[in-house]
C-alpha cells in the first residue's frame, strides 16, 4: 500500500512537470504496449491469433487521440439543436405531461379512497387520540405528495412550445449563418464518417496480414512481435497517407469543417449582438473597436504632428 502511495504521487510530480499533450501520449503507449503484450502473450501460449476485441480495443487506443478533436467538432453540433426543440420532442414532452396529469389523478383518487375507508371504519369507533394520530399520518402523507410532484407543476407546455418559433424571432442574416452551419455540418459529418471508415479499413487490413505472418510463424520474443506489427501497421499507413483518395478525402473534410466552426461563431455572433441584454463583445465588435482605435491614433498623430510644426514656426518667428 505504502508502494503505492509513492507510485501514486511520482505520478501526479510526473502530470505537473510534463506538457498536456506530452503526459497524454505517455499514458497512451503504455496502454498500446499493454494490450499488445495481452496478444503476445496469446500468440506464445501457442493460440492462433484472430481479428476480435483486443485488435478493435486496440485500435480505439491507438485512434483515440487521432479522432477526438473531430469527435468533440461533431458532439458540439448538439448545442445548436437544443436551442430548437424538434417538433418530436415537444410530443413527447407533451405525452409525459398528460402521463403526469393522470397519475397525480389517480394519487389524489386513492388518496381520496383512503381517508373514505378510514373514516368508515374507525370513525365511530377509533379513540379521539388515535384518531387524531390518523388525521396526522394522513395530512402528513398529502404533504410529502404535494412536496414530491411540486417541480413537476412548474413545467409549461406552453412555455416548450414557443421555442419551436425561435427561428422566426432570429434575423435574416442570423438564420442564414445557421443554415449555412447545418448544411456544412452536414457535409463534414458525411466526409468524417467516410474517412473513419477508411482508418478503420487500413487499420483491419494491417492486422489481417499481421495475423496471417503471425500464425505461420513463432516470434521468439515480444520485441519481435512488436517490431512486426509496427512495420506492417506502418506500411499500410505509409501507403493510405499517399493515396490520392485520403487526401481528397482529407481536404473535404476540413474545408466544410472549417467553413461550420466560421458560420456557426457568426450565427452566435449575430445572435449575441441582437440580443438587448448581451453582456459580453462579440469579435465583430472587438474588431470594430480596434479599428476606431487605429483611426483615433492616426488622427492623434497627425494632430501632434501639425502642433509640432506650428510651435516650431511660433518659435521660428520670435
Amino acid at each position: 500500500m505504502f508502494f503505492l502511495f509513492l507510485f501514486c504521487c511520482k505520478f501526479l510530480e510526473l502530470f505537473k512537470a510534463l506538457p498536456k499533450e506530452s503526459f497524454e501520449l505517455l499514458l497512451r503507449n503504455i496502454s498500446v504496449r499493454e494490450r499488445l503484450e495481452e496478444l503476445w502473450k496469446e500468440h506464445a501460449s501457442g493460440k492462433k491469433l484472430g481479428y476480435g476485441k483486443r485488435f478493435e480495443a486496440l485500435f480505439e487506443e491507438v485512434f483515440r487521440f487521432f479522432f477526438r478533436p473531430l469527435e468533440i467538432t461533431l458532439r458540439g453540433f448538439r448545442q445548436l439543436r437544443l436551442l430548437f426543440p424538434l417538433p418530436e420532442i415537444l410530443e413527447s414532452l407533451e405525452t409525459q405531461w398528460e402521463l403526469f396529469r393522470a397519475w397525480t389523478d389517480f394519487i389524489e383518487s386513492l388518496f381520496s379512497h383512503i381517508n373514505l375507508i378510514t373514516e368508515l371504519s374507525f370513525g365511530l369507533t377509533t379513540p379521539t387520540p388515535v384518531k387524531s394520530m390518523l388525521d396526522a399520518f394522513r395530512e402528513s402523507w398529502r404533504e410529502s405528495i404535494e412536496r414530491y410532484f411540486r417541480p413537476y407543476y412548474f413545467l409549461d407546455m406552453e412555455e416548450l412550445k414557443f421555442y419551436s418559433d425561435y427561428p422566426f424571432i432570429l434575423t435574416k442574416k442570423t438564420t442564414q449563418y445557421l443554415l449555412d452551419a447545418l448544411d456544412e455540418w452536414e457535409s463534414f459529418n458525411g466526409y468524417y464518417a467516410e474517412f473513419k471508415d477508411l482508418i478503420r479499413e487500413t487499420y483491419r487490413s494491417a492486422i489481417k496480414e499481421f495475423i496471417d505472418v503471425a500464425n505461420s510463424k513463432r516470434f521468439k520474443s515480444f520485441l519481435e512481435f512488436r517490431n512486426n506489427f509496427i512495420e506492417i501497421s506502418s506500411k499500410k499507413f505509409d501507403s493510405l497517407l499517399r493515396s490520392e483518395r485520403y487526401l481528397k478525402l482529407q481536404e473535404n473534410m476540413v474545408s466544410h469543417l472549417m467553413d461550420f466552426l466560421y458560420r456557426t461563431r457568426r450565427f452566435f455572433e449575430e445572435m449575441f449582438e441582437n440580443n438587448p441584454i448581451n453582456p459580453f463583445a462579440t469579435v465583430g465588435h472587438v474588431d470594430e473597436a480596434h479599428k476606431r482605435i487605429m483611426d483615433l491614433r492616426r488622427k492623434v498623430m497627425e494632430l501632434e504632428k501639425r502642433v509640432s510644426e506650428l510651435e516650431s514656426k511660433g518659435g521660428g518667428k520670435r
